[in-house]
């Protein structure tokens, strides 16, 4: 990239940028005016669960770092897509949380087209040719698409800025420090591909080898985010095994779909990018700027459109299915089709030049009249097919709980969240996003019942803890009425399916609904107990299988030892719990007991939660290979739970040092 100075015309700038806004407003109209919030794919059953916690949980003060609520709670800080380092995420403390929710997913189409607007002045096209780049980038199918999977929203968004960074200054130092601060945002949001994507575009199109020092740059500022993200890693089932070829492969584009960026035909059946237009227009303009640049470029430009194709077509080319072979780490990446995004930014850029280097072959009052009609005609175009793009619905229709989840409601004096058990077995198939809306909701699918205060004990996330991808494989493994014993068994409340469930300690809620079919599990369910019998094995997959067929297991505990030999334990006669405090990271509960006890607490056990017994440290228990316990001596006890991320501390003072140094070199070098 070459810095280009522009005519001095503040007011004309100004004004040309309302404008872009006054569009990228009136195209998100309905989600400004809070008429309508995205539901489509993970929308439902991933993202707006997780946005609302974090809203709730700032809105009460705390800085979460445990979700309580999926399986049988997980981390939030060191999930990664969560954003709670995020500085947009501010946004969601505007209520109600639909309209907060609706103003951060506004902001980052608005944010996105700003940042191509300044960057594609900062490159030297003319003022109508910025507008019509910024807007064909915030307006077009890729982009549109991505709304549904936020996290990967949030960090391309941060693209145009991390690479204004570089070109609006001469200066070497000022360009490292920007952009490293601008492409920490895009680390901060949870999309390791699309932060790879934005350091990748930034190397190839500085063509500066002094631009490889932002992203180890951008990568320790957001350090904070990064090492816990990295020690978590460790407990995941991703982490540990990876993801098979065809996961990684899954969504990989058909070669003959690259049509759909300049025209609406037979869509391909349940694509992961809904649209991909961007319009014959902008493409034209794109491939004549390809003609016009000089030869280096044209040939940068040509082969970086190869490798982006190379790699989104996944398994219909041969590059990505190389990669996976050969590259430790692509194993953890997945659904190629969304690094489409890359070549909507190059077509956005290529147009904006393109129609720049037009506009200079022709009169002045010429070259206005065709920006201003080649403006109107691709803004009019991308409305027209992308604006209704992504499904929705009425907030009201989505917050608002349904019948089978106002049936649960919270236990009466138990703590929260309840807990239930979505068996996806029979689920029907959704011909389309509205169906599939409605089988979220009405099966509570996924983490689609964490937005009515409940938590679903088989909650799937692109981070699931090893021990968790062991219950659920082991309760497949179990007969129906052995499975929902060891749920009951685990604190769960509730079974929703929609196929019929069959056992003796069941019973079925009536529901006046087409829902899911809804059962309760019986009245033993429970948080937290005293054991009656301690049991040993050998380590968590034998002591889960122990558990889980026991005749009856809430009535024991299996801990890990070297040995096969029991523990001599006797149940004591008084065993009374009291819950004090159920916070998202921490946890009191008062025991009485009239003999030497194990306390049982069905939430997981991870690293990370540091226990005390009366106010002296004590050692947490994996107990039934996943959860936590406490040994306690007969008497009144207070037992707290506490949770700090691991990897946290580390990681803060690595961001701090990094800004300081950064801080101090720009400080210097100005003198």
């Amino acid at each position: 990239m070459k810095h280009r100075e522009q005519p001095a015309a503040p007011w004309a700038t100004w004004g040309a940028l309302a404008a872009v806004l006054a569009v990228v407003a009136w195209f998100q109209a309905p989600f400004l005016l809070d008429r309508a919030i995205v539901v489509e794919r993970d929308a439902l059953s991933s993202i707006l669960p997780i946005r609302a916690f974090l809203a709730r949980a700032l809105l009460e003060g705390s800085w979460p770092m445990w979700n309580p609520a999926p399986v049988l709670g997980k981390p939030f800080l060191a999930e990664w897509q969560t954003g709670l380092f995020y500085p947009p995420s501010a946004l969601l403390l505007v209520t109600p949380f639909s309209r907060g929710f609706n103003l951060f997913f506004v902001f980052h189409y608005a944010w996105t087209t700003v940042g191509a607007f300044l960057l594609l002045r900062a490159l030297g096209t003319s003022r109508g040719a910025a507008g019509l780049g910024a807007l064909v980038w915030g307006l077009g199918g890729p982009l549109v698409s991505l709304g549904h999977l936020l996290n990967h929203l949030m960090a391309i968004s941060w693209l145009p800025w991390v690479l204004w960074g570089w070109a609006r200054t001469d200066d070497t130092r000022t360009r490292v420090l920007s952009s490293s601060l601008l492409l920490t945002a895009a680390l901060l949001t949870g999309s390791p591909e699309m932060a790879i994507l934005i350091a990748g575009l930034l190397v190839l199109l500085a063509r500066d080898v002094r631009a490889l020092w932002v992203p180890p740059l951008a990568a320790l500022l957001a350090a904070m985010q990064l090492v816990p993200v990295w020690q978590y890693l460790g407990e995941t089932h991703r982490g540990v095994h990876g993801l098979s070829t065809a996961n990684v492969l899954a969504y990989s584009t058909p070669v003959a779909r690259l049509s759909e960026l300049v025209m609406v035909g037979a869509q391909a059946s349940n694509p992961f990018l809904p649209t991909l237009y961007v319009g014959p227009v902008p493409v034209l303009l794109a491939l004549g700027a390809l003609l016009i640049v000089p030869s280096l470029t044209r040939l940068l430009a040509t082969l970086l459109v190869v490798v982006l194709l190379g790699l989104a077509f996944g398994s219909n080319a041969g590059l990505l299915p190389l990669l996976y072979e050969h590259v430790p780490g692509i194993d953890l990446l997945r659904y190629p089709e969304k690094l489409l995004v890359g070549l909507h930014a190059l077509i956005a850029l290529g147009a904006a030049w393109g129609l720049t280097q037009l506009g200079a072959r022709l009169p002045a009052r010429m070259a206005q009249g065709v920006t201003a009609v080649l403006l109107v005609v691709s803004v009019a175009d991308l409305a027209r097919i992308n604006r209704g793009a992504l499904f929705t619905l009425p907030p009201d229709d989505v917050l608002s709980p349904p019948e089978i989840a106002l049936a649960m409601g919270r236990e009466g004096g138990a703590p929260a969240p309840t807990r239930y058990y979505a068996n996806t077995t029979g689920a029907p198939t959704p011909a389309n996003p509205a169906e599939a809306a409605r089988i979220d909701r009405g099966l509570l699918y996924a983490a689609t019942g964490e937005l009515y205060g409940l938590g679903n004990v088989n909650t799937p996330a692109s981070l699931n803890l090893v021990d968790h991808e062991r219950l659920q494989r082991t309760l497949g493994q179990l007969l129906q009425p052995q499975a929902l014993a060891a749920l009951q068994a685990l604190g769960t409340r509730f079974a929703t399916s929609f196929v019929e469930l069959r056992s003796p300690d069941i019973e079925r809620v009536p529901l006046g609904s087409d829902a899911a079919h809804l059962y309760t599990l019986g009245d033993a369910a429970r948080r937290a107990y005293v054991a009656e019998q301690v049991l040993v094995a050998s380590g968590p997959d034998a002591a889960l299988s122990r558990f889980v067929h026991e005749n009856d297991p809430s009535r024991v505990a299996v801990v890990e030892g070297i040995g096969v030999e029991d523990i001599a334990y006797r149940a004591p006669e008084r065993r009374a719990i009291e819950w004090i405090e159920d916070g998202n990271d921490v946890i009191t509960i008062d025991v009485s007991t009239n003999a030497p006890a194990l306390l049982v607490v069905n939430d997981s056990f991870l690293a990370g939660w540091r226990a005390s017994v009366d106010g002296l440290p004590t050692t947490i228990e994996r107990v039934n290979g996943l959860v936590r316990g406490v040994w306690l001596g007969s008497g009144d006890h207070r037992v707290t739970m506490r949770y700090r991320a691991p990897g946290l501390p580390l990681g803060s003072a690595l961001s701090l040092a990094t800004l300081v140094g950064l801080l101090l070199v720009s400080y210097r070098a100005g003198q």
